[in-house]
Order: structure tokens, then sequence, then C-alpha cells
């Protein structure tokens, strides 16, 4: 279980602020069992005295200027200490900060799942309000939660498709990507490489049933690792033949064997 104790964020017009926010991390940035507390801030006209505890079940914790960011993070949790008694709600808000993508009731620790959100940036925001049936001064937690996957395409290539392929091809939109592969025969490790396999990697392959095994690393915008694999089958085989003749001249019979 990954937690971050947060100070109190309000949100004037937009604007968040906030007390004793760290700066940017340009590193890699992930939560482990310490807990940094910050203080809570107390905003101009509006009670908003209370603690949040922030987890991530998965991903990286990353500290950002006045903002708190869940990097990979496919749910979060908040927890709310404070003397606000009032109703609590969520919204889930897409990279506009203004287009509401989900809203509705939270209770403390209840899991905001974003595992069926596709690649981007959302902004997860949670209210605690400051008494029952009150609709304003609301104490208000404000995360960014970035969503990226790397994508990997690997062809054969060759006339036969995958029988007797000439080379493959590795391809990925993501920037910065590198690519490595391994190929397996069937009495296990054979061949390994990056980029592409060519023409002349395949040649020095023998007769038999082949797997093609690629990884393909790279870096979130936050510096945080991402990873996919795929794989593929082909085979090479190059028959051989023989022909028998039973005299040179006027032969009575011919034979052909083939393997």
């Amino acid at each position: 279980m990954k937690k971050q104790y947060l100070g109190s964020i309000v949100l004037f017009s937009g604007l968040l602020i906030g007390l004793n926010i760290p700066n940017q991390v340009d590193a890699e940035g992930e939560i482990n069992s310490s807990e940094n507390s910050y203080a809570p801030f107390w905003g101009s006209g509006q009670d908003t005295y209370g603690e949040w505890i922030f987890t991530t079940t998965d991903g990286h914790y990353i500290g950002y200027k006045n903002m708190f960011i869940a990097d990979l993070s496919n749910s979060i949790q908040f927890d709310y200490i404070g003397e606000n008694t009032g109703k609590m709600e969520y919204r889930i808000l897409a990279e506009d900060e203004v287009t509401v993508l989900a809203s509705g009731a939270y209770t403390n620790n209840a899991v905001i799942d974003l595992s069926s959100y596709k690649d981007g940036v959302y902004y997860v925001e949670v209210n605690k309000y400051k008494a029952p049936g009150s609709i304003i001064g609301p104490n208000t937690n404000f995360v960014q939660v970035n969503k990226e996957s790397i994508d990997i395409n690997l062809t054969i290539n060759g006339n036969y498709g995958k029988y007797n392929p000439t080379s493959v091809n590795h391809s990925s939109a993501k920037e910065g990507a590198t690519i490595g592969w391994v190929i397996k025969g069937e009495n296990g490790f054979i061949l390994e490489g990056t980029g592409n396999v060519t023409p002349e990697q395949m040649q020095t392959l023998g007769d038999g049933k082949y797997t093609i095994e690629t990884t393909v690393t790279g870096k979130t915008m936050y510096g945080n690792p991402l990873t996919n694999k795929t794989n593929d089958n082909f085979e090479i085989r190059h028959p051989e033949s023989t022909t028998l003749v039973d005299r040179p001249i006027n032969p009575e019979s011919l034979t052909g064997t083939k393997k």
C-alpha cells in the first residue's frame, strides 16, 4: 500500500493554492514506506482545516509544484481527517480540467477506479463540505493522474509469410523507445539483438521452428518506466531432394526422395 499525507488544498477560481508543496520532480518518483506530511492551508473565508491521506494501489507518486501527481495509477483513494462534517463528493475531470467524466458521492478510503480510462491526463477532485447541508466552503483535494502505455509492433517479412521469412521489423510510436528481441528454437535460446532482425541474422538460422520474443521499454512524461512485450512464431524449412537412377544409360527406373 502506497500512502502520501497531503496538506489541505483549496480551489479558487480554477487555481490550486497550497503550502509546503514540493517543487517539480524530474526523476522517477515512487511512494515508499516513509510518509511526508504537509501543513494544512487555511483559505480566506473558508473553514478548510483538515488533512488528506492520498493512497495509490499502483504506479508512482510525484510532487509537482502546487499539485500532486499519480503517474501510471489505475486506482486511488482519499482519507479526510479534519473538522468538516458535511458530505463528500468526487469528480474525475478531463485534461482540460473542465469536462466532467464521472462524479458522485464519496466516502473515506473508497477506491476511485481509472483502469478503464485510455491513455491521457486526468484530474481527480474530492470535496469535504463544512457541515451537513452546506454547499459552500468545502475542503478540496486535487490530484493529477497520468495514464500512459507503450506500443510495440512486430512484422515477419517474407514471400511465404511465416515460412522461411527474410527479416523481422519492429516499431513503436513512443518517442525514445528501446526495442530488444530474443529468438528461441525448440531447444532454447538461439539469437538476440535490438531493433529489427536483419536478413543476415535470419540466414544464420537452420531448419526448425522458432519463437521471437520482443520487449519495448520507454519512460512516461515524468520519467517512470514503461514496458510492453509481444511474440510470434515462424519456421525455417529448406527441403532436400535426391534422385536415384538405376543406370546412367537407358535407365529402367528413377526414384526420387525428399526430406
